[in-house]
């Protein structure tokens, strides 16, 4: 989950009151807004140091032992069993500060979540005081073999994909899916393999070879570039936007994507896929030392972790193109970061007197994207090239380009002057494509031929009426409609039209297709919305009580947790049985005089005499009551001055 769905939910005054203790523990005053503070390292870092070790070790928890940084309370009561009120106590405070948040479901059921940005920002933390063992020297320079090719990128594939679906939608089957001609057509053209997937990846019907395929198509739907439409996979309209994004905000919405939906739900796993958003690129780390650190950080890990890690996520993001993969002689797996290639606007390709673009790798995709609608994008060997072709470049004529807007295109982003066949090869274009021009028109009918005469004698209007179809009828361009209406009734001509005319002058029509496109916008707006992660339960919008949940501390007397005195057998067995309840820690005194601290665990009656069962450093042991001389309840530290 993201700091976006916490924010997005809380109320105003609770996300107040969290800036407000925020400000309280650094000292510092910050105006920024709530969302801004918990995505900044640097705040945070500031807030991590200012933790007490037990707020540490809660955090750690949603580490180590949490999937999503989601925690049941039945899972929360067993991952803080023997220091459950002192684990509550800093609970609490991090929920003040805005780190945790509190959920429920209709049965009452409580749960807990940490954003994953929070989680992040933790772990960079603590890696930071930790030591990352780079592979050696000798390595670095190397380029280890791995059985499994890795994959050009997704972001190429995702083009590719995006192309194909442009030039021809995929039928859809009465099932909803993907026609399995149209599949294996795609299957070509995308480098992600089916030996990049884990099993859990692929869907039952369909065949390995073509499972890639589906991955990528899912990717898309997931980030809404492709929709159904009728019995058609099609193009959104937001897919050409998404494009015109930084590369590495498209990279982070992939990654986001694949994180939520593909990542196993093992805690160790997620702490290592984020442990690798910290490493540097281009650089070789040893698996086993990665996986090492991930157990320091305090992940638990199952006997067979590596092949575990290789098989469910990294080859994966081999296949992505994210990370590269080697093996050295003695066996031993490394792992890669692979860097963001980054996208310059003033990139430069190359055309050949036959057509040809020689792409360079860092051109923008939205350059790319363009590209392609005069010609056939291919990948080959880590290039990119496009060969125009005569019937892209038609389809793009005859949709309103013209061969000079074209040829400026190509020449602006060329490193050399386009050759000269490459301007005859537009000139054909123009010429072929336009030997039957359809163009969309507004007919003007007139009551009577004076009135058309009337109308030539006005300048303003003189220029509309030159394609007249009969003495009373002219046509004008669909494009002019509004100026026309407008210079009509600036004469003082009442005007009438079959579709209602706005008070901007535009045709219903018009007005339906601008209503139309704000409606996609809006729509769009609201698909961005990330979903909520868990539906069973309900975020719950409440600033919490300083010791909210820590009622039974409160009721305890204050004579037990602060003085160290004999009483009554009765209240000795009641203190014990108090202690044992809320797992604390006793301090007691013998009939000779020994004084020892233990936590009591059981109390029980043996043929009249009261024992209890209490845990030290070093072993269990019971201990008769009416042994016990003196007795005192121990609180946490940070309960100090609390009881």
């Amino acid at each position: 989950m993201l700091v976006q769905h916490c924010v997005h939910k809380l109320h105003e005054s609770v996300a107040a009151e969290i800036c407000r203790e925020q400000t309280n523990r650094l000292q510092i005053t910050d105006n920024r807004d709530l969302w801004s503070k918990l995505t900044d390292f640097t705040y945070l870092t500031s807030l991590f140091e200012r933790l007490s070790e037990t707020e540490h070790r809660v955090l750690t928890l949603f580490l180590t032992d949490a999937s999503r940084g989601f925690l049941a309370q039945r899972d929360w009561s067993s991952a803080s069993r023997g220091k459950r009120l002192e684990h509550a106590y800093a609970l609490t405070g991090l929920r003040r500060l805005g780190f945790i948040y509190l959920l429920q479901n209709q049965q009452q059921e409580q749960a807990y979540v940490v954003p994953q940005e929070v989680r992040q920002a933790f772990l960079k933390w603590r890696i930071a005081k930790l030591s990352v063992k780079k592979a050696p020297v000798h390595l670095q320079q190397q380029a280890l073999p791995y059985y499994i090719p890795s994959g050009r990128g997704i972001h190429l594939d995702m083009i590719a994909v995006l192309l194909s679906v442009r030039q021809q939608p995929l039928r859809l089957t009465k099932q909803g899916r993907v026609a399995r001609q149209a599949l294996q057509k795609l299957a070509s053209r995308i480098s992600l393999q089916a030996a990049h997937l884990h099993r859990d990846l692929m869907q039952d019907e369909v065949p390995s070879e073509q499972a890639a395929v589906m991955f990528v198509l899912d990717l898309a739907k997931q980030l809404r570039l492709l929709h159904a439409q009728g019995q058609q996979l099609v193009l959104s309209e937001q897919s050409e936007r998404w494009l015109e994004l930084p590369v590495e905000q498209r990279r982070e919405q992939l990654w986001q994507v694949a994180f939520a939906e593909w990542l196993p739900l093992e805690s160790w796993i997620e702490a290592f896929a984020m442990l690798m958003k910290e490493l540097e690129p281009n650089e070789w780390f040893a698996l086993d030392d990665l996986l090492a650190l991930v157990t320091e950080l305090g992940c638990r890990l199952p006997q067979d972790a590596e092949t575990i890690l290789l098989n469910r996520w990294l080859h994966l993001l081999l296949g992505l193109g994210w990370v590269r993969l080697g093996r050295d002689r003695q066996g031993r797996n490394y792992v890669q970061i692979v860097p963001i290639c980054g996208e310059a606007a003033d990139a430069r390709w190359y055309i050949d007197p036959a057509g040809v673009l020689t792409l360079p790798p860092n051109v923008t995709s939205a350059k790319l994207w363009q590209v392609s609608r005069y010609g056939e994008i291919s990948f080959q060997l880590g290039a990119m090239a496009c060969q125009l072709t005569d019937a892209a470049g038609k389809q793009a004529v005859a949709e309103g380009e013209s061969a000079q807007e074209i040829a400026d295109f190509l020449q602006k982003s060329c490193a050399h002057p386009l050759p000269e066949a490459v301007h005859d090869l537009l000139g054909r274009w123009e010429r072929d494509s336009r030997s039957i021009l359809l163009d969309r028109v507004v007919r003007v009918r007139l009551a009577t031929p004076q009135l058309a005469e009337e109308l030539q004698q006005i300048p303003a209007l003189r220029q509309w009426i030159d394609s007249q179809i009969s003495p009373t009828e002219f046509l004008i361009p669909e494009r002019w409609e509004a100026e026309w209406c407008q210079t009509v009734k600036e004469h003082g001509y009442p005007l009438t039209c079959e579709g209602s005319i706005d008070r901007a002058g535009n045709s219903e029509a018009e007005s339906s297709r601008e209503q139309c496109q704000r409606s996609n916008v809006s729509n769009v707006k609201e698909a961005e919305t990330p979903a909520w992660p868990w539906p069973a339960y309900q975020f719950q919008s409440r600033f919490p009580d300083r010791y909210e949940g820590l009622e039974e501390i409160v009721k305890l007397p204050k004579m037990w947790t602060r003085h160290f005195q004999a009483y009554h057998p009765q209240t000795l067995r009641t203190m014990l049985a108090q202690a044992i309840q809320l797992e604390l820690e006793i301090c007691w005194e013998n009939k000779q005089g020994t004084i020892q601290r233990s936590f009591p665990v059981k109390l029980k009656n043996e043929h009249g005499y009261w024992r209890v069962v209490c845990l030290n450093q070093t072993a269990a042991g019971e201990i008769l009551l009416d042994d016990i001389a003196r007795l005192q309840i121990l609180l946490p530290a940070c309960f100090d001055g609390m009881v």
